[in-house]
């Protein structure tokens, strides 16, 4: 019996001690140089790493709506200016209806400005005769047909004052029988342009896409109500918009450099050719990398420095948005410090490499396009007045297994 509670004794101790080795010691994460080599080589990932230069690069003007921001731009900056449209729903209309107004307040809160601070805003304000929500109404078509869109006849005095901050708020008076009009169905309420006529500086204002009313544009009439007292309506309901426009000669586009211009808007093209990568393969990574000319860039700092990247389709259509819009971050370059975006376009690398489509395109958009005149100037893809380490150029890992 003491013989047989021994042999149990030890035998019990060596399952234990053989539990514990095996727990400790028996399985690794990562595989020893032993287990490596038993990976048959064809089954072994390869990965490669290559370096994509853009083949080609312009800049293209696209049009586009911005009714539906929470801003809208008044006045001229160097070459580019910006006339501001502005229609209050006419709240209360039947109780001001027939009755006498004494007055007409506009009151606008600033929010931004691009160019100097401290120089003077001034514009006159018309009345529209037509809508200005669609697409069709740009700077040129009113500038080329101006009688069709607003009346000649200011409905107001000039509105003018330097030295106006970012968190201020301007007031503006307009014509009382226009108004009255208004109310009183004699003439359509589309609203009033607001035309820029100074220099040197355009403010950016709260519009009626604001998630804060107290910002938004206002409109204040003074009315005699049924019983003789003078009351007020205060309106901050409708819609707003601008009319950018930049003489496209005045910029002075280097044809060997990027440019995206935000507010106009200008956007850049790049194209790329993907026929020395593998295919098929797996794009493991892929950054795009564009390099800044910091002397002509120039940004207002009130919209994240950062820029879009999306896939053209070969239809001309845009697809797929880069997964991250990276702002401006310094580098260092072989022959000078440099100041770079990345972006991710491992999923438009590989849609190129499986031959989805037959051009190999990119759109770079300004974060917030519609939100400020913000220009990033990048270097290009000319391969003799450019060095390698500006030109725009895709870094792809990739592996064929």
């Amino acid at each position: 019996m003491k013989q047989l509670l021994h042999f149990f004794r030890k035998y019990i101790i060596v399952v234990l001690l053989s539990s514990f080795f095996i727990i400790s010691f028996g399985c690794v994460e990562e595989a020893n140089p032993v287990g490596a080599k038993l990976i048959p080589p064809k089954d072994a990932q390869v990965l490669k790493v290559d370096t994509l230069y853009a083949t080609s690069h312009y800049t293209q003007y696209f049009p586009s709506n911005n009714s539906g921001i929470d801003r809208f731009f008044i006045g001229n900056y160097g070459s580019i200016t910006s006339w501001g449209l502005l229609r209050f729903s006419l709240i209360n209309a039947d109780t001001i209806f027939g009755r006498p107004i004494l007055s007409a307040n506009v009151r606008l809160k600033v929010m931004s400005h691009q160019g100097d601070s401290l120089a003077e805003l001034s514009f006159v304000p018309y009345r529209l005769l037509s809508p200005f929500g669609g697409d069709s109404l740009t700077y040129d078509s009113l500038q080329a047909n101006p009688s069709f869109y607003y009346d000649p006849t200011p409905i107001g005095k000039i509105f003018s004052r330097s030295h106006i901050d970012d968190a201020d708020y301007i007031n503006f008076s307009i014509d009382t029988a226009v108004v009255r009009s208004w109310y009183n169905n004699d003439t359509t309420n589309y609203g009033m342009l607001l035309l820029p006529t100074n220099t040197n500086v355009i403010k950016g204002f709260f519009s009626f896409n604001s998630t804060d009313s107290s910002v938004m544009p206002r409109l204040s009439v003074t009315y005699v109500d049924t019983l003789g007292n003078n009351q007020i309506s205060q309106d901050t309901t409708s819609s707003s918009r601008f009319l950018p426009y930049i003489d496209s000669t005045s910029l002075n586009m280097d044809k060997k450099m990027l440019y995206v211009l935000s507010g106009i808007p200008y956007r850049g093209v790049l194209t790329f050719d993907v026929s020395k990568l593998p295919s098929p393969c797996v794009i493991n990574s892929s950054i795009l990398e564009l390099a800044q000319n910091k002397k002509l860039t120039s940004l207002s700092g009130y919209i994240s420095d950062s820029l879009l990247s999306m896939q053209i389709n070969d239809d001309g259509s845009l697809g797929m948005t880069s997964s991250t819009s990276v702002n401006v971050m310094d580098s260092t370059g072989t022959t000078a410090p440099r100041l770079v975006y990345r972006f991710d376009t491992r999923m438009q690398v590989q849609s190129w490499v499986e031959r989805y489509l037959k051009l190999c395109r990119l759109e770079i958009i300004g974060y917030n396009e519609t939100s400020s005149f913000d220009l990033h100037v990048m270097y290009g893809s000319d391969t003799i007045a450019i060095p390698n380490e500006l030109r725009p150029r895709i870094i792809v890992t990739h592996s064929t297994k």
